[in-house]
């Protein structure tokens, strides 16, 4: 009889987000085989599916939100020491920014038992272009120091660009695994019969919304756009886009903010546009795709493996916000032009690559074959 494996999955801020979803999905995947701990900062939201999920235990600790307070991340570090070291665990595996941060200090310093397996995932590089030099040198030097020395610890990537990346900055062989994200957002049918953007991405310097700004600027009369997410409602980004947008524009633009039916946001639009300077492997662009749209964002690490997988998806260079509006008008009109066509082979190009049901059997593979091949029969 084999024994079940206890795995401890550490999140981060409880606001809805990618790791919260992602911890979702694998804690679905993993329930029936493995004993699950799930530990994260106080629930925004985003991790409630773990109230209704039997079995497994739920601890929270402060401090693993993104926090510039040495004093919380310190407690943060501490609590998390004691429950590894009590706890029995096969797997300790970090997913949020802070506890990666966190699992690898702890684990470079050699505070940890020597018969866990620790990984991390890298939901997105704190190197990646779109950051400031001096962070973006920071992050190196800390990544190559925690990488030398102590016990290993496992890397995980959400695509294999983004492995890559690490290497070549880090100039670390890249021993890891890739696991990357899906979507679930059961679709509504598409309703648009006019070209109608649609960008479903909180209001942060990460997510560039003012680049989406310019690119409006140059479509024709005919387009409007709709913004959702967290922050999207705040007076400074209309009062952005006004500085740049002419009356007519602005009547063209709806600021929704935060929702929680991403399918019905979806389901008006007729091209999902994603400007962002960095990502992981965004679970947004995937639950476009999920919905049957067009995409149009940049080819960003993480990017790739979707845009080369899309059946209609626009290439953004961020740079030339003319050519970028043609990229946009020109998969949007197509779209329109046999939206039943296109909707349902996009949907096909996701169920093959990007659905829960291709991707369990990797997580599944991944978490037992490759980070726990030691836990065999008792």
């Amino acid at each position: 009889m084999q024994r079940k494996a206890h795995i401890l999955l550490i999140g981060g801020s409880g606001e809805r987000s990618g790791v919260p979803r992602h911890l979702e999905f694998l804690t679905e995947a993993l329930c029936e085989e493995a004993m699950l701990t799930v530990c994260t900062d106080l629930d925004e939201g985003g991790y409630s599916f773990l109230q209704d999920r039997s079995g497994i235990q739920w601890k929270v600790i402060r401090g693993l939100k993104t926090s510039l307070n040495p004093l919380r991340g310190l407690s943060a570090v501490l609590k998390i020491r004691r429950l590894i070291r009590q706890g029995d665990f096969d797997l300790v595996w970090a997913h949020s920014r802070m506890a990666v941060l966190y699992l690898r200090v702890l684990v470079r310093v050699s505070f940890l038992p020597d018969c866990v397996t620790y990984a991390v995932t890298y939901h997105g590089l704190p190197f990646t272009r779109g950051r400031s030099r001096r962070s973006r040198k920071i992050a190196v030097w800390l990544e190559r120091f925690l990488s030398s020395g102590g016990h290993r610890v496992i890397p995980i990537f959400l695509t294999g660009g983004q492995m890559r990346a690490w290497s070549r900055a880090t100039r670390c062989a890249a021993e890891g695994v890739v696991l990357g994200n899906c979507s679930r957002i059961q679709p509504k049918p598409a309703r648009a019969d006019m070209p109608n953007i649609v960008m479903t991405s909180r209001h942060s310097p990460q997510k560039n919304l003012l680049w989406a700004r310019e690119i409006f600027k140059h479509l024709p009369a005919a387009f409007t756009m709709d913004l959702w997410g967290a922050g999207t409602q705040a007076p400074d980004l209309a009062a952005a886009f006004t500085a740049r947008l002419d009356r007519g524009a602005m009547e063209r633009l709806d600021f929704h903010g935060p929702t929680q039916d991403i399918a019905e946001a979806l389901a008006r639009g007729a091209c999902f546009v994603l400007t962002s300077h960095y990502e992981g492997q965004p679970i947004a662009a995937l639950e476009a795709m999920e919905a049957g749209l067009p995409i149009a964002t940049p080819r960003i690490v993480g990017m790739g493996e979707i845009l080369d997988r899309h059946p209609l998806a626009a290439t953004l260079s961020l740079q030339d916000a003319k050519a970028d509006a043609e990229a946009v008008a020109r998969v949007t009109l197509a779209y329109l032009s046999d939206k039943e066509m296109w909707n349902a082979k996009i949907r096909q190009a996701w169920q093959g690559n990007f659905s829960y049901e291709a991707w369990a059997p990797q997580a599944r593979e991944v978490t037992f074959g490759r980070l726990m091949p030691h836990v065999s029969e008792d």
